[in-house]
């Protein structure tokens, strides 16, 4: 264009991959890629392909942490951190790294590494207690605008309320339903 401005890229982008693997992107034995595709990203290879998974943080960080396991027939990892870096929009291969870390102090479990950016403390763990013995059958998409307003903190999710849950004891919740049952119908 004659005025200067310039047309934004195509939606589609690849995880930069490999030299060997720019051969034949995605074709040749062990060439797995990751491929956007607008809210979503899937892992290719010649072999395999993942069905298409939204693409989340969580799952980004979590495809990131399994590529970087892929490794060859001699144990070599498919993927340099250099590379993964890129999965999570970093040109710095200590952000894969870090990403690696934070799963091994998960004991390398998937499900605690999804899980550990969760930090809730005391005063959202008393919230969304306080706010599901209000209803107790809410769930923690329910029970966010609650304890959103309890602690004056707009950043919480349905996630963070589950997980203050988890950490909460049942037995007020118990008492409060026992209450309610000794004095009458419940609606």
């Amino acid at each position: 264009m004659a005025h200067g401005t310039t047309l934004p890229a195509p939606v589609r982008a690849g995880l930069p991959r490999s030299p060997r693997a720019l051969v034949d992107p995605g074709r040749e034995p062990g060439g797995l890629h990751v491929e956007g595709d607008g809210q979503r990203l899937r892992g290719q290879s010649a072999r395999f392909s993942t069905q298409w998974l939204p693409d989340t943080p969580s799952n980004r960080h979590l495809t990131l942490v399994w590529l970087r396991l892929c490794v060859d027939a001699q144990g070599k990892p498919l993927f340099t951190l250099q590379e993964l870096a890129a999965l999570v929009g970093s040109p710095n291969r200590q952000a894969a790294s870090q990403h690696l870390e934070d799963f091994r102090q998960c004991g390398e479990d998937f499900h605690a590494f999804v899980l550990r950016k969760r930090k809730v403390d005391a005063t959202v763990v008393e919230a969304a207690l306080a706010a599901l013995l209000h209803t107790p059958l809410a769930g923690p998409t329910e029970l966010v605008p609650r304890v959103q307003a309890r602690v004056d903190r707009h950043a919480l999710r349905g996630a963070t309320i589950e997980s203050a849950l988890e950490q909460s004891s049942c037995g007020p919740v118990r008492r409060g339903r026992r209450r309610q049952l000794a004095t009458g119908p419940v609606p």
